[in-house]
């Protein structure tokens, strides 16, 4: 059995099949969680916190194994320096928002819905990272910000690519379309 504390100071526990005991849910919504070692997972979850509440560049790798409540060997152990550290948050946040998105696209009652929920977070999303994080992403860390920036598009494009998809099949949009022009604009519209 493997145990954690996250963050907030909640001890989680996993039994080596991957179950959660005492907990009905999950202590994240990703899906890589599974194929990821869950003080890794800690590890990475702690530090979008502190590099939001610090910046990128102030946050160094004692702050992160103190705010974890392990050493700073254990913190090396799973990422050799801090721009893997980074690179690895950035990956899990691109995981993150195609797990919401795939939500979104199941909760949808048709395309035009499925399209409006996806724009709003989207945007709420996009705005947010670029408050926080991204122009010191930019700065600090320009070959993972340039990865965010290159999978962000991606996913966004395909998104959008099934959305016109599912608006052709359900009738809600004109057959014609061409689709790869459409998600493009969409993608400059948002960027």
């Amino acid at each position: 059995m493997l145990r954690f504390r996250a963050a907030g100071g909640n001890v989680f526990s996993r039994s080596l099949s991957g179950n959660y005991l005492g907990r009905k849910s999950f202590p994240c919504n990703f899906a890589a969680f599974f194929k990821m070692d869950t003080q890794k997972h800690a590890l990475i979850s702690s530090c979008l916190k502190l590099f939001q509440r610090h910046g990128l560049k102030a946050v160094t790798m004692d702050q992160i194994a103190q705010e974890l409540g392990v050493s700073k060997k254990t913190v090396y152990r799973h990422v050799p320096n801090k721009k893997e550290l980074v690179q690895a948050w950035c990956t899990l946040s691109v995981q993150e928002t195609k797990e919401k998105l795939g939500e979104l696209v199941a909760e949808s009652d048709n395309a035009i819905d499925e399209l409006l929920r996806i724009d709003r977070m989207m945007r709420e999303k996009l705005e947010a990272q670029r408050k926080n994080m991204e122009g010191q992403l930019n700065a600090q860390f320009p070959e993972a910000h340039q990865k965010l920036s290159e999978e962000r598009t991606e996913m966004i494009l395909a998104f959008q690519r099934s959305n016109l998809q599912r608006g052709v099949d359900e009738r809600l949009y004109r057959p014609e379309i061409d689709r790869n022009v459409v998600a493009k604009v969409y993608l400059s519209k948002i960027q």
